[in-house]
């Protein structure tokens, strides 16, 4: 059961990270307030879960966002294993 909570914990985190993502991503005047919540909730997403790939796969679009090409590399690869 406990592993069930932390899997939609960690699915909400998520979940949640994208809503903020998006909201950063299509209206500029919220765009940096809003993409570091995101990484917020999606670094919080990757420590209850380090094991799935998911969190690093969306903390990694989010460094594409702000142009960080080799911590993008190394998430998208950290997010395969």
């Amino acid at each position: 059961e406990e592993d069930h909570l932390t899997a939609l914990i960690n699915r909400l985190l998520i979940f949640g990270g994208d809503l903020a993502r998006y909201r950063g991503q299509f209206n500029r005047a919220f765009q940096g307030d809003r993409l570091e919540l995101a990484r917020l909730l999606y670094h919080t997403a990757h420590r209850l879960a380090p094991t799935h790939g998911h969190a690093c796969n969306q903390l990694a679009i989010i460094a594409n966002l702000r142009d960080d090409i080799p911590l993008t590399l190394f998430l998208y690869r950290r997010a395969e294993c």
